[in-house]
């Protein structure tokens, strides 16, 4: 009996264990990827993210935030020129036509959901005149996000020597986009009919990522992600097969990049979505998004001095601070690393910070929080002046005051005996003098 019971506790052990541990990443085929919880920037999985590579169709993010931030009207209705319409041979393009007429948010359907090269143009255009001096303003806005290696050619993502990103660079301007009002609207559309234009009869577009389509019709349902909320998908000849994917799960959100992947040749499946679902998962299954720390809560004690009331002060955590942590550990779980000012003298304000502390597991940082005194702290008077008085009594000034009052009585008593000795002397030859004057002969 006592021999089942201990294996039974043996098997239910190793059970816990694994329900606990953290899973293995999954395997994947693209070559540079990246996976970032949004709600905190923390990367849980990286793969030569920092390579610089061909953006390839991951271009029109860039080209979408300039259009959304330059032109307040997206209904505003805009030509197509032929100049839009040159240079995109081999591309996907949405079919438009020189002289047709349409809206700036239909031709922002076009490219985001179609990846057509020929809206990018247009709408590059209606920006800044040319395609020249839009991609300028590609250029400088990628440097104003952050990105240290991002250079942009052109406006649809073309392959060109000149042209790379990286994973990382894309993140930073994946996020960006999402934040930018107008963009997850379009990004997270998975169906678009856009009406007939003067020259152009009724399209009907899915989002070329398929991550977020659900409908059966479009064939894709081996790749559909029920939390998936966008972005954008493409590939060229040098970019691979590539996603920038969201997800948005019970208020934690992930982004999924995943660059220079294949398609399967026989099965024509594309890895790129395949990766980043697989990802994803494994980000929900494995991390959970949780409050470490709440606003003015107890984390350590500090000495003060010259306090009217008491000789210590709290230090409480500023606000509530959220962190992305392993699902099998818990938050009381990690290391509290405190830190806080040496010293610390009364008077001292409520709320003033007056230290840190910093939340760690196995080495790993999970974040940190400033802490603030909880309540104010009044001077004590009493001890204010005694304190004032013994600093200067130690104080470098008092002790060159009393070597220089030491001074200046030695040479008061130095100077006193040299004059009286003076004056002695002066005493004795006078009387001497005088002396020799009482007994000298008078001259006949």
């Amino acid at each position: 009996m006592t021999v089942f019971f201990l294996v039974a506790l043996l098997l239910l052990s190793c059970f816990s264990t694994e329900a606990t541990a953290l899973e293995a990443v999954p395997s994947v085929r693209g070559e540079n990827i990246l996976l970032v919880n949004t709600n905190t920037d923390r990367v849980v999985y990286s793969k030569n993210a920092d390579e610089k590579i061909y953006p390839g169709g991951m271009v029109k993010i860039m080209t979408a935030i300039l259009v959304l931030e330059n032109i307040p009207d997206l209904d505003l209705e805009i030509t197509v020129y032929d100049s839009a319409l040159q240079g995109i041979s081999g591309l996907t393009t949405a079919g438009l036509k020189k002289g047709e007429v349409i809206s700036i948010r239909n031709l922002l359907y076009c490219m985001l959901l179609r990846s057509g090269a020929d809206a990018c143009n247009v709408l590059a255009e209606q920006v800044s005149g040319s395609t020249e001096e839009f991609v300028k303003l590609m250029n400088q806005k990628a440097a104003q996000i952050g990105c240290t290696n991002t250079q942009y050619t052109n406006t649809h993502g073309l392959d060109d020597d000149q042209q790379y990103t990286t994973a990382e660079d894309l993140y930073k301007i994946a996020r960006y986009a999402m934040k930018t009002p107008g963009f997850m609207e379009i990004a997270d559309t998975q169906y678009k009919q856009i009406p007939k234009t003067n020259l152009t009869g009724t399209r009907y577009y899915y989002h070329n990522n398929y991550m977020i389509v659900s409908s059966s019709a479009a064939k894709v349902d081996e790749y559909y992600y029920r939390y998936a909320n966008g972005i954008l998908s493409g590939s060229t000849p040098n970019s691979g097969y590539c996603v920038i994917a969201s997800a948005q799960k019970n208020e934690v959100g992930y982004v999924c990049i995943v660059m220079n992947s294949e398609r399967d040749a026989e099965t024509k499946q594309r890895y790129s979505f395949i990766d980043a679902k697989a990802l994803l998962e494994y980000a929900y299954d494995n991390y959970s998004y949780e409050c470490i720390i709440k606003e003015k809560e107890s984390v350590a004690e500090a000495p003060v001095e010259l306090a009217s009331t008491t000789d210590t002060i709290v230090l409480t955590a500023k606000e509530n601070l959220y962190s992305l942590i392993p699902s099998e550990i818990e938050p009381s779980d990690l290391e509290r690393v405190v830190t806080h000012e040496q010293d610390l003298v009364a008077p001292i304000e409520k709320d003033t910070q007056l230290g840190e502390v910093v939340f760690r597991y196995d080495g790993v940082e999970y974040g940190r929080m400033a802490l603030v005194a909880q309540k104010s702290v009044e001077r004590s008077t009493v001890l204010y002046i005694i304190d004032g008085i013994g600093r200067f009594l130690t104080s470098t000034w008092f002790r060159v005051g009393i070597i220089a009052l030491v001074l200046l009585v030695v040479l008061y008593f130095v100077l006193t005996i040299y004059i009286n000795r003076r004056r002695r002397t002066r005493r004795i030859r006078a009387a001497k003098r005088r002396s020799r004057q009482r007994y000298r002969r008078p001259r006949n």
